[in-house]
């Protein structure tokens, strides 16, 4: 939800009920703004309140929480063992094996930067659609698509003629020597979706060595573990590990670069002892059955480390966004977050446009100095006043 009927800095309801980010194409549908008036007492049902020049990053830094809690099977094997079946597994987090790259990265003399990073990884899986150019590398696909989603994201929403836009976009094939299959080239939805586009060149990386890294073999060997061995032998072999990428893929949030989050790592850990840290994990992280994630919350592990003694930027403080009050809901470019609406809270809706154009009783009277905000607000308190308990819809 948003605070205000008109916004600015990309939340904007006007623009998504007028079928925003493809004005040019428009929504092909009548648009409308739901009204909802929220009681002190329904407060509860808001999760954050967010500033929406801080959106994508706020919602990409909620994505990497939730990835740093997934965790990663590793597998330990004899070397040259000629069996798949493992010597025994463990299943640490994202988190925990970030905290480790981090300190192989410091004894390794790697700088925490995308730049020096790059050398360290490896692809190590490519499923690209058959149209696309055999010889494609990740880096060229990850240049061609910020490329060709710069002129998507600005030339639709600047309102370039469709004609104009189409030969751009036939540029940037041409220049990255892409071709788009069929059923992309053929649907006006797929041409403009980061989804659809970038979903058809995928890959992941590994990192060489980091599991070869003695103080990580040191620390698996004594945690649980999945296996029927007391002790393993000395010479074992462990699995790659695999990272995705960090290209942009679709959907809403700014996604975070492995430099990134190895850097926020270091910021959470660094002002408490490497043995704090490395108990944490011993004591919340087991592997004693298949497991997405373990068993430990975000809320745990600031209770451990408060967050308050880490430098940390601020969308990764715990809570920035879920502390406010009832005067935040009153500001303006703000987004609300919240549960499921109930149906009282509903006051009813506005009809904008006919899915082309505004409305006419919708336009503000401009020599009166009537601002579609105004207007806007002046049709809301209408329905308010009007509101018996079921919605109004003023068409």
């Amino acid at each position: 939800m948003s605070t205000e009927p008109v916004a600015g800095k990309g939340g904007d309801p006007i623009s998504f009920a007028m079928g925003w980010p493809v004005k040019g194409l428009r929504a092909g549908e009548a648009g409308y703004l739901i009204a909802v008036d929220l009681p002190p007492e329904a407060l509860r049902l808001i999760a954050a309140v967010v500033p929406n020049l801080d959106l994508g990053i706020a919602v990409g830094v909620s994505h990497a929480r939730s990835m740093l809690r997934q965790t990663f099977r590793v597998e330990a094997r004899r070397v040259r063992q000629e069996s798949d079946a493992p010597l025994a597994t463990w299943d640490p987090s994202q988190w925990c094996l970030h905290y480790w790259l981090a300190r192989y990265c410091l004894d390794h003399r790697i700088a925490l930067e995308s730049s020096a990073l790059d050398k360290i990884l490896a692809v190590q899986d490519v499923a690209a659609n058959p149209a696309l150019s055999a010889d494609t590398t990740p880096v060229q696909w990850q240049a061609f698509v910020e490329d060709y989603f710069r002129l998507v994201d600005f030339a639709y929403l600047d309102r370039v003629a469709p004609a104009q836009v189409e030969r751009r976009r036939r540029n940037v094939l041409r220049k990255y020597g892409v071709t788009l299959p069929d059923y992309i080239e053929e649907d006006d939805h797929s041409r403009s979706c980061r989804l659809c586009v970038a979903g058809l060149y995928q890959f992941t990386y590994r990192i060489d060595g980091f599991f070869e890294y003695a103080p990580l073999r040191s620390f698996l060997r004594i945690i649980p573990m999945k296996s029927g061995y007391q002790r393993l032998p000395q010479d074992i072999n462990l699995n790659p590990y695999v990272t995705p990428t960090d290209a942009k893929v679709g959907g809403l949030g700014t996604p975070q670069s492995l430099a990134q989050l190895l850097r926020v790592v270091t910021a959470h850990t660094a002002p408490y002892g490497e043995e704090s840290v490395l108990r944490f994990f011993r004591e919340r992280e087991s592997s004693a059955y298949l497991k997405r994630e373990p068993s430990w919350t975000w809320d745990a592990w600031y209770e451990a480390f408060p967050a308050e003694a880490c430098a940390l930027p601020k969308e990764w403080r715990p809570g920035v966004y879920r502390r406010f009050s009832a005067a935040d809901l009153r500001l303006p470019d703000r987004q609300v977050i919240a549960a499921a609406i109930p149906r009282e809270c509903i006051i009813g809706a506005i009809k904008i446009s006919d899915g082309a154009r505004f409305l006419p009783h919708i336009r503000p009277g401009r020599r009166s100095g009537e601002t579609l905000s105004s207007k806007l607000w002046r049709l809301t308190h209408q329905i308010r006043a009007q509101y018996t308990g079921a919605p109004v819809i003023l068409d």
